[in-house]
């Protein structure tokens, strides 16, 4: 008997219908994520497209000297994309042109954080811890950007008048060299190499460095002054008389050069011409009391005593430390039998004493620029003898080269008080 077979119930197909729903479904749920995620990208492309905009019209607006806009503008791109470290850095730029340092060290540190290799960022902060006299971290951050941009002249040129501004004087004429290896025609950087070996003594180098300078760039009249300078401590008159002329006849001059040119007509003894080179030092600037001073000197030769007198009296007033005025004012009272004479002597006596003890320690911070100790032993010279300002500033430069030194610290407060 056979089976029947049995048959399984054959099941409906979807119909086309249901067919073309169910994709359809999918094919929803498919688009509606793509327009999600192309919505969300667009959206950012738009607020970087809308930040990058406010930064470049906030850049072109610090060009031209409209500062409060551009900060606008660069908290504007900042607030369509926060990590944009190229705005940060620009409204640190404006910050510091503002003098606004605190918010200019905030923003170039913002602007680090996203991007460490950011030179301008990095630049504007060494900057800005130069203008708040943070040496220590200006020297640090100028290094480092010197690391992204080994060849930038700018940044070894800032680098070297930090140092110079500090008494580092070696190091500044390291790199004030590498500058002038960088760009051989970087006139700034020749001048202050050539002062810095002025101040080093190097007097020669000086000189050979500034007439390179003159042969490179003719009508710079500070780099004739200083020339001046340089021959005039050398002893070469008639070259020193040369270079300070042509200074003034580019329009550089001040109390000093004409005192020195005095000085060389006194020596040459054309006395009159002496007389009118003091008097026009004493114009330039009556509070040089070495101009009173060369002054007194030669109406003394002229027999003069009376104005000579007044003339020292003057001259010590401005400087009390004016060595030379004492003297000859002790010697022309004793000459003429007053008493002040034998107490002036006394006085110079005592500054030649003072004097001798400044220059040992002077001495002393020139071969240690960076020994606190030996700069808080400079400002107790000046301390004692009761010139506040100069001790204050070697004292504050005490406290940054050690943030701990409390003897100068102390001795900050004191002055503080007494003034």
């Amino acid at each position: 008997m056979r089976k029947k077979k049995k048959f399984r119930e054959k099941q409906p197909e979807p119909s086309r219908r249901g067919r073309t729903t169910w994709w359809w479904a999918t094919g929803l749920l498919l688009v509606a994520a793509l327009c999600g995620y192309g919505g969300i990208h667009w959206t950012q492309q738009q607020a970087d497209k809308a930040a990058r905009t406010a930064n470049d019209q906030g850049e072109a607006l610090r060009a031209k000297g409209e500062l409060e806009e551009a900060v606008r503008l660069f908290q504007k791109a900042l607030e369509e994309r926060p990590d944009f470290a190229k705005a940060w850095s620009n409204l640190g730029v404006v910050y510091t042109m503002q003098e606004k340092f605190p918010e200019a060290l905030d923003c170039f540190d913002k602007a680090l954080d996203v991007e460490p290799g950011l030179f301008e960022a990095r630049i504007g902060l060494a900057i800005t811890h130069e203008k708040l006299g943070n040496f220590p971290e200006a020297e640090t951050q100028y290094k480092r950007a010197l690391k992204l941009r080994p060849d930038f002249a700018e940044v070894a040129y800032n680098l070297g008048w930090l140092y110079q501004q500090e008494g580092l004087l070696d190091e500044a004429a390291t790199y004030y060299r590498r500058v002038l290896q960088l760009k051989p025609e970087f006139i700034q950087a020749m001048a202050n190499l050539g002062y810095v070996y002025h101040q080093q003594e190097q007097l020669h180098e000086a000189i050979e460095v500034y007439e390179n300078a003159i042969v490179i760039s003719p009508r710079e009249g500070p780099v004739f002054q200083r020339l001046g300078w340089s021959y005039m401590a050398l002893g070469d008159h008639p070259k020193a008389r040369e270079a300070y002329e042509q200074a003034m006849s580019l329009g550089i001059a001040n109390a000093r050069d004409f005192r020195d040119l005095g000085s060389i007509s006194e020596q040459e003894g054309n006395l009159e011409s002496a007389r009118m080179y003091y008097q026009r030092a004493i114009e330039m600037d009556r509070k040089y009391g070495d101009s009173y001073y060369r002054l007194a000197a030669l109406l003394e030769k002229l027999e003069e005593d009376d104005d000579a007198s007044a003339l020292y009296q003057e001259a010590i007033a401005l400087d009390p430390d004016h060595a030379s005025a004492h003297y000859n004012l002790a010697r022309l009272y004793i000459r003429q039998s007053r008493e002040e004479g034998h107490r002036l002597m006394q006085a110079f006596q005592d500054i030649k004493s003072y004097e001798k003890n400044l220059k040992a320690r002077k001495r002393a911070v020139s071969r240690n620029p960076r020994d606190p100790q030996a700069a808080y032993e400079l400002g107790m010279v000046y301390f004692e003898r009761g010139r506040f300002t100069k001790a204050r500033e070697v004292f504050e430069k005490v406290v940054k080269l050690d943030p701990g030194f409390a003897a100068a610290r102390e001795k900050l407060e004191q002055i503080k008080q007494v003034n």
